[in-house]
């Protein structure tokens, strides 16, 4: 880290050096222009040769930067086409960063599940993972279950960590969670691979699960075997469905959901709610809401978020997030939510300090 930061700084101090001297070459030019047109001398031609070789340097780096950022580019985009598998590439090619490691295994996944391809889809696997007792049988699961036509584009990176390195710091590996929408149906995949190892038999794929957003909410705040607590599992793909698993995508986040026993408000009809009466449970009381379609537990903790439908706005789904001072105590804050984003902008209930 030290590094990288020294590095940076003097990356920063040479462009830095470059523009004063770019500067210094653009007055240069000026003055000789200007007096070449008075005088008809030497000096001042010399002095525009003098601030053209000034100005050079600084942007002969920045044409340099740009022609190497789009190689660099292009290369990562058709490296694969070198070679038959995602391990072989990360076995023959260097300074493959993690985040462009998860990119291209999950890529390569998702177009050989899609295609139908077995072999290929297998070939993205580690040979320890391949070589593990129920890999065929699990492999053969997946493929089933996995949505005919899902493409690669569409997901989005949501979470990514290094899980370090061995000895000498020659095995280096990885997670990632990549989330997206198709054909109006949320899917979550996660993966764990090794892009650089001691042994070529490490390299690639070890991890893979897949999960509609039934699953996922499931896997998150449910009681199943597929669950985030189960290091057991390395393949599989955990679709059920919503009769199943109830379960809304609300900023950006899977949720488990029940049915409410009371009626569905607007944002305004909400905000009008909550500021009559004291507390939560009062409003519950009283009919004027019903109970929370969700009150999520984070590891066993309430932390006292609970969420209701709201009428959609322009076909869009809509939710209202509170968060109170208790179980179902005096509200402290409330926003509306859409399934990506929520609005902070625009509060139903400022957050607000409550004393106990």
């Amino acid at each position: 880290m030290a590094f990288a930061s020294m590095f940076i700084v003097f990356i920063v101090l040479i462009l830095i050096v470059l523009g004063i001297q770019f500067l210094v070459g653009l007055i240069m030019l000026i003055i000789g222009l200007v007096n070449s047109k008075r005088a008809k001398k030497v000096w001042p031609v010399l002095l525009d040769i003098l601030g053209v070789v000034n100005m050079v340097p600084l942007i002969a780096a920045i044409v340099g930067t740009v022609y190497f950022y789009n190689w660099s580019q292009y290369n990562k985009e058709h490296m694969l086409e070198k070679y038959d598998s995602v391990p072989e590439a990360w076995m023959n090619e260097s300074f493959i960063t993690e985040q462009q490691a998860a990119g291209q295994a999950l890529n390569a996944l998702i177009a050989a599940a899609s295609s139908g391809d077995r072999d290929e889809f297998v070939e993205n696997f580690s040979e320890v993972t391949q070589e593990r007792e129920d890999f065929d049988e699990l492999i053969d699961a997946f493929m089933e279950e996995f949505p005919e036509g899902l493409s690669y584009e569409g997901f989005k990176r949501s979470t990514g960590r290094s899980l370090g390195t061995s000895e000498g710091y020659g095995t280096r590996s990885a997670d990632a969670t990549y989330r997206g929408k198709f054909n109006g149906e949320w899917y979550f995949i996660r993966i764990k691979y090794c892009y650089n190892g001691d042994s070529d038999d490490e390299i690639g794929v070890f991890y893979l699960s897949m999960m509609n957003l039934s699953g996922e909410a499931n896997y998150q705040f449910g009681d199943t075997e597929y669950n985030k607590n189960n290091d057991t599992l390395y393949l599989y793909a955990y679709m059920p469905g919503s009769d199943e698993v109830n379960a809304r995508m609300i900023n950006n986040y899977p949720k488990l959901w029940e049915e409410s026993d009371g009626p569905v408000l607007t944002a305004d009809e909400m905000r009008e709610v909550l500021a009559g009466y004291d507390t939560l449970q009062d409003a519950i009381d009283a009919g004027a809401i019903g109970h929370p379609n969700c009150n999520p537990l984070y590891n066993g903790v309430n932390l006292h978020e609970y969420y209701y439908e709201l009428q959609p706005v322009n076909g869009e789904p809509r939710y209202a997030f509170i968060r109170t001072s208790g179980d179902y105590g005096a509200v402290q804050a409330a926003y509306e939510y859409t399934e990506t984003s929520g609005d902070y902008d625009n509060p139903i209930v400022e957050h607000r300090v409550i004393q106990s």
